[in-house]
């Protein structure tokens, strides 16, 4: 099978040197890609330019990207160029891009008394590298598209793993979020963590399957091989 796992972060950029990015390892995509490489598959990895990387992949099965839009981009060539029959899709993408950098002194105010600041209110800064005597800078930021939503529609036939991550919340809360991301996103699998669960070599998830059923792993080895067992079993049980 041809496994298009993407993982690690995305960046932002602010400009010519600066972004805005998130603390994302990389390390549960990367015992994915290893379980699957393991398995004799290939392996497609996409993946934010700190992300680890599976010493057990050959250059020309890494992808790096910077940002959201790099990221999607790449998965387009990458399903055009060969068939998915599997997409894990472990990467903490950025929810938000920055639209405008600008000193504060150059905000139109008039604009915030509607509580909606745009681009056009902004006398943007973000030509080349922001000066630092800059004492106070506003960034505008508009959200991302969700880059899990598109998957279907790229390789509708493909087996869909998403993955939701929330922090200190109870676990029904977190339960009710992995279900609903399953159904809004038409996935077959959906890993559920928080975020206290994940320390060192414990990484505590939830595979949940298309019945709402879910199974517990404690590490990120557990988690690959749970993965790689529940999609090859889902695999061949699809008609050929």
């Amino acid at each position: 099978m041809n496994i298009l796992i993407t993982s690690g972060g995305t960046t932002e950029k602010i400009d010519s040197v600066r972004g805005i990015t998130n603390f994302s390892t990389g390390r549960l995509g990367c015992a994915i890609a290893e379980e699957f490489v393991k398995l004799s598959h290939n392996v497609l990895y996409v993946c934010g330019k700190t992300a680890a990387i599976p010493a057990s992949l050959s250059g020309a099965a890494i992808h790096p990207v910077s940002d959201t839009s790099s990221l999607v981009h790449t998965i387009q060539d990458l399903a055009a160029s060969c068939t998915i029959d599997v997409f894990i899709h472990a990467m903490a993408v950025s929810d938000y891009t920055i639209t405008a950098a600008a000193d504060s002194t150059h905000i139109n105010m008039s604009s915030t008394l509607t509580g909606s600041i745009k681009s056009a209110d902004l006398r943007n800064v973000a030509n080349g590298k922001i000066s630092s005597d800059i004492e106070s800078l506003v960034l505008l930021l508009e959200r991302t598209p969700k880059v899990i939503r598109m998957l279907r529609g790229i390789a509708p036939d493909a087996i869909l793993v998403g993955f939701k991550l929330l922090e200190n919340v109870p676990r029904g809360t977190l339960f009710d979020a992995a279900l609903n991301l399953m159904r809004t996103n038409d996935c077959d699998f959906v890993l559920a963590n928080d975020g206290t669960e994940i320390a060192g070599d414990k990484h505590v998830g939830y595979l949940f399957d298309r019945s709402s059923e879910y199974t517990q792993h404690n590490t990120k080895a557990e988690i690959a091989a749970a993965i790689a067992s529940a999609v090859i079993t889902l695999k061949r049980s699809k008609p050929s």
